[in-house]
């Protein structure tokens, strides 16, 4: 980078320290806040910041692919290679007007146990759950910041679906509203579940269609739903074939919010969360101004 007054370089040893830098600065709407790291890091980062500011107060945000995963920043950047990334920042920093805005709502989870509220870019529960678990104890060291490493977490959990094998072919039971897909309390059991405001995931998985006026791409799959193994290449690649309908339980499309009641876990961006049976709220927020790379 550049040598610059106007630039100031953190190098954190712990998630605690990276904490410290973000919410110990007083971050102006014209600064640049680049983070280096996965979507863990981003994740930590934008709920910090939400928790006290607004939207529209917040550092325009950039993110370097330096984590394990990478999705957020692969998704918003307009390079995936880390040095092409890195050519963009020193752009951005010898001229922070270098880069347009790129503004982008964030998934926020509220419920009475979750304090502060997490904020992220991708929500998911049910199966996904245990794919993120299976990467987080059996992957995650070995070389995972590639993406064909989450796509093989993503291949185990099938397997483990197809062979009925615990705990990947648990259901999740769920009480769920999300006008227009579901306008009123909802009792389900679920497949999968995920709220998104990502265009695309991991390997450029596209698991959503549908329309509406809501901010986040929403899709559940019920666990009575027929040919879910055989479908799933359709449902990755969001292009369903014409029995993949509501009544048939297959489900997707936008909302404002979701609204859950269950016991176990949730993941945002693939750090996991223990909800307590509590009523949940997951919504998004206005607008954060990010910066492609």
């Amino acid at each position: 980078l550049p040598e610059s007054p106007s630039v100031r370089h953190h190098v954190s040893d712990t998630a605690e320290a990276a904490d410290a830098v973000v919410a110990g600065t007083d971050w102006r709407p014209d600064d640049v806040l680049v983070i280096n790291g996965g979507d863990g890091s981003v994740q930590r980062a934008l709920t910090l910041l939400l928790h006290t500011r607004d939207a529209a107060a917040l550092p325009r945000i950039a993110c370097l692919p330096g984590g394990s995963t990478n999705m957020t920043a692969f998704d918003l950047n307009e390079h995936r290679r880390y040095r092409d990334c890195l050519v963009s920042l020193r752009r951005l920093a010898a001229n922070p007007e270098a880069l347009p805005e790129a503004p982008r709502p964030v998934v926020r989870v509220e419920s009475p146990g979750l304090a502060p509220a997490p904020c992220g870019l991708f929500f998911g529960a049910g199966t996904i759950v245990q794919g993120v678990e299976y990467f987080q104890t059996r992957l995650r060291g070995d070389g995972g910041r590639h993406e064909l490493t989450a796509g093989a977490a993503l291949a185990r959990t099938l397997w483990g679906v197809a062979r009925s094998e615990p705990p990947f072919d648990a259901p999740l039971a769920a009480t769920v509203s999300a006008p227009p897909l579901w306008p009123q309390e909802t009792p389900l059991s679920l497949r999968l579940l995920l709220a998104t405001t990502l265009d695309r995931l991991f390997l450029g998985i596209r698991a959503y269609w549908g329309d509406g006026p809501g901010r986040l791409r929403t899709t559940a799959v019920e666990a009575r739903a027929p040919g879910f193994l055989r479908r799933m290449p359709r449902l990755l690649r969001g292009a369903p074939d014409p029995d993949m309908v509501p009544a048939a339980g297959y489900h997707s499309g936008r909302v404002d919010a979701l609204c859950l009641t269950f016991d176990g876990s949730f993941t945002l961006d693939g750090e996991l969360f223990t909800g307590s049976g509590d009523r949940m709220r997951v919504g998004a927020t206005d607008p954060v101004r990010f910066l492609p790379l």
